[in-house]
């Protein structure tokens, strides 16, 4: 039987864009002391708990793909479980994907969820020098979106 807080789940993902040479990516040290898993896919390493150790290797690499699964992220002050992280570096460019379930912001409603998200995501562009952000339904098209760095998308007034 299904309970009924997984037919109430909805997985989106945030991507953020930039150059490797503006971008702050020291944020991620707290996202890997706080994780229950850090490896680099690309190259290949795995069991890594150090933001030394991952700096390096994204520094000296000219594609990297590191991925952090989280047991707790936080979102300002809202608290968000098994948090699922990637963070990709190919030559000058940078993605940085955040995937998890926005109903566990508990703010009231999905669409006080998106606004909610919407204010982190921004401060957190502007803080770590991102070029670009979308926020999005997971497995998007490209029209698919709550929301990105020009407004507010299609499925952001679709919300109840």
């Amino acid at each position: 039987m299904i309970s009924n807080k997984k037919c109430r789940m909805m997985l989106i993902e945030i991507i953020f864009r930039g150059l490797f040479a503006t971008v702050d990516y020291s944020f991620l040290g707290p996202f890997i002391l706080n994780s229950k898993e850090v490896r680099f896919n690309s190259p290949e390493m795995p069991n890594l708990k150090d933001f030394g150790e991952v700096k390096s290797i994204l520094d000296e690499n000219e594609y990297a793909d590191l991925i952090i699964n989280t047991d707790l992220f936080y979102f300002g002050i809202k608290e968000v479980s098994k948090v699922f992280i990637n963070f990709c570096k190919n030559g000058d460019q940078i993605e940085f994907l955040i995937f998890f379930d926005v109903t566990e912001l508990n703010t009231g409603s999905l669409k006080l969820n998106i606004d909610y998200l919407k204010s982190w995501v921004e401060d957190f562009q502007i803080k770590h020098r991102f070029s670009y952000f979308i926020c999005q339904m997971d497995n998007a098209q490209c029209d698919e979106y709550y929301f990105d760095q020009n407004g507010l998308g299609k499925l952001y007034y679709e919300l109840p």
